[in-house]
């Protein structure tokens, strides 16, 4: 959960990373690796964003 201040933010959207293709479902490890451009297509079907 996010803070400032010392208090807490409650998260009213949650942004998940979804495949379009086959609706796999990003882990927080998987979004990580995709963040750091480790992993740039779905490990399911192969889709990536511009195909």
């Amino acid at each position: 959960m996010n803070t400032e201040k010392g208090k807490k933010l409650e998260c009213n959207a949650c942004y998940r990373i979804i495949c379009k293709q086959c609706g796999w479902e990003a882990t927080d490890e998987e979004v990580s690796r995709i963040q750091k451009g480790e992993l740039a297509a779905c490990p399911v079907c192969g889709w990536k964003p511009g195909d």
